[in-house]
C-alpha cells in the first residue's frame, strides 16, 4: 500500500501544492534487488565511469540549480542564501570525491608500524543504506557526503529521502538516475 507525503511552509503556515508518493515494501525490495545486481555487476569498479558519473551530475546540478532552490525553499522555508551555501557545499563534496575518491586505485595512505602497515583503500563493500538527515537537506540528504562518498567508493545507494524535505530529495534523485 503506497501513501503520500505533503511538506509543509513553516513560514506561512501552509501545506506545499505537491504531495509525493511514499515508496512500498514491494518498491525497496526491487530498488535493494536492483543495487544488488548493479554491485554484482562490477560497472561502479571502474574509477573512470565513477568520474564521469559525478562529472555529469555536477553540470545537472548546475543545470537546474533555480528548480532546485524553488523546492528546497518552499520545502525548508529556509532562505536562498542558505539554499546558495549549502549548494556550494554539496557541489563541493561531490568534487572532492570525484578528484580524490573516484579516481584512486593505489592505496590513499600508508603508515608503517613496527609489525604492521595500516593501509586505506576505497573498497566496494555491496549496497548502501542513506538516512537523508531533516538539518540539512542537501549536505546530508539524496546526493549529501554519505551517499557520494559511498558511491566514490563503487557501492550502490539506496536513499530514504527525509519526510520534511521530499520534494527537495525526489528531484535529487531524479537528476541522479537522469545521469
Amino acid at each position: 500500500m503506497k501513501g503520500k507525503i505533503t511538506t509543509f511552509h513553516c513560514r506561512s503556515n501552509t501545506p506545499n501544492p505537491i504531495s509525493y508518493e511514499v515508496s512500498s515494501l514491494e518498491d525497496l525490495d526491487r530498488k535493494i534487488c536492483l543495487a544488488q545486481e548493479v554491485y554484482e555487476s562490477k560497472l561502479w569498479d571502474n574509477p573512470l565511469v565513477r568520474r564521469s558519473f559525478f562529472e555529469h551530475l555536477t553540470l545537472q546540478l548546475i543545470d537546474r540549480q533555480a528548480d532546485l532552490m524553488a523546492i528546497y525553499c518552499r520545502e525548508s522555508s529556509l532562505t536562498e542564501e542558505r539554499f546558495l551555501r549549502e549548494f556550494s557545499r554539496m557541489l563541493h563534496q561531490i568534487k572532492v570525491y570525484e578528484r580524490e575518491g573516484a579516481l584512486r586505485i593505489e592505496p590513499l595512505a600508508a603508515q608503517s608500524f613496527n609489525d604492521r602497515t595500516l593501509i586505506k583503500r576505497l573498497l566496494p563493500l555491496g549496497p548502501i543504506a542513506v538516512f537523508g538527515a531533516s538539518n540539512f537537506p542537501l549536505a546530508y540528504g539524496t546526493l549529501g557526503g554519505d551517499t557520494i562518498g559511498a558511491l566514490a567508493s563503487g557501492c550502490p545507494v539506496i536513499v530514504k529521502g527525509h519526510p520534511l524535505h521530499a520534494g527537495t530529495s525526489a528531484f535529487l534523485a531524479e537528476i541522479a538516475e537522469e545521469t
